[in-house]
């Protein structure tokens, strides 16, 4: 019968066994001591150059690639279409299976659209997503939200707190695209609507 000789690795290495259990544990302890500090660190996000992002089913899209309509998005996937169609925006979050039937489209998260300097609408965006206009912080974004429809950019002039200065800063990431406005660029009758101040990254056009 053959008899194997397992040397130990101290032994072959030629290390006395207490060094080597030594350097085992020191290693954990220092392991220890640093992962709460690499956890502390903030966590940085990266722009990344995108024109026109959507994100399908987890996966983002950018520019061309983005079809304009939810008709279009959906054929191209091969899932059928059972709802109304509508146009799909930058920063929509598509989750095919659902909104190819009931037409439900959600947004993506408001850090991910800072992250990539997406548009914001500020007629229809909810009041997460405004705070990450720059010089607009979560107070200033409900009173954007509640002083709602804007029928011309400078319209936000009349929301306290927004004056030339922060409209400048405004100019790059802010939109006004077209809503129920009366003729005098507001309709006295609107209200904003419960679901904008409290149900985050929806859309339901």
């Amino acid at each position: 019968m053959e008899v194997v000789n397992h040397t130990p690795v101290w032994r072959f290495c030629g290390w006395p066994r207490v060094t080597v259990l030594r350097w085992g544990l020191c290693s954990l302890a220092l392991g220890a001591c640093l992962l709460p500090q690499i956890n502390a660190l903030p966590r940085v996000a990266v722009p990344i150059s995108c024109e026109r992002a959507v994100q399908v089913d987890g996966v983002l899209w950018c520019g061309s690639e983005v079809p304009t309509s939810l008709r279009a998005l959906c054929d191209r996937v091969g899932e059928p279409m059972r709802s109304h169609d509508m146009r799909i925006r930058a920063g929509d979050a598509v989750r095919t299976e659902r909104s190819c039937v009931d037409g439900v489209v959600d947004r993506m998260s408001p850090s991910d659209i800072e992250a990539l300097k997406l548009p914001v609408d500020v007629n229809s965006a909810h009041a997460s997503e405004l705070a990450t206009l720059p010089g607009i912080g979560p107070a200033l974004a409900r009173r954007i939200v509640a002083g709602r429809p804007y029928g011309v950019f400078e319209a936000l002039l009349g929301v306290k707190g927004v004056g030339p200065v922060r409209l400048a800063r405004l100019r790059a990431r802010a939109r006004v695209e077209a809503t129920a406005v009366s003729a005098k660029g507001r309709n006295p009758l609107f209200r904003p609507r419960l679901r904008d101040l409290q149900q985050p990254w929806v859309r339901r056009d």
